[in-house]
């Protein structure tokens, strides 16, 4: 890990608006598990703060779910070291009733 560079953050954020649903999230990057976090609707975001280790690479992988029975689901790739390694990256994942969407910030130094 680069210990010059400050770390990225992945953000997720609950806006269910209209089902007030609880946001389910579970990241996981190589054998680091962070298990499953709940974000209630409107509740302060879940971050995950890390660096990148460029030896070996950086992703996260991440399942959010929400619904009555966790139906509405989504399992994606939140996020992959690029070719040029970067500091301080902010990725925001924002729930929003059956959608998700994604907002980057890069902060390069």
């Amino acid at each position: 890990m680069n210990t010059r560079c400050r770390k990225h953050v992945l953000t997720f954020q609950n806006s269910l608006a209209s089902s007030h649903d609880t946001l389910q999230v579970h990241c996981k990057s190589g054998n680091d598990d962070l298990g499953v976090h709940f974000v209630k609707f409107n509740d302060p975001v879940y971050n995950i703060r890390f660096g990148d280790n460029i030896f070996i690479g950086t992703y996260w992988d991440c399942l959010i779910q929400h619904g009555p029975k966790m139906d509405y689901f989504l399992n994606y790739r939140a996020y992959t070291l690029g070719p040029v390694p970067r500091c301080g990256q902010w990725h925001t994942w924002i729930a929003k009733d059956v959608t998700f969407r994604k907002m980057s910030h890069f902060n390069l130094e």
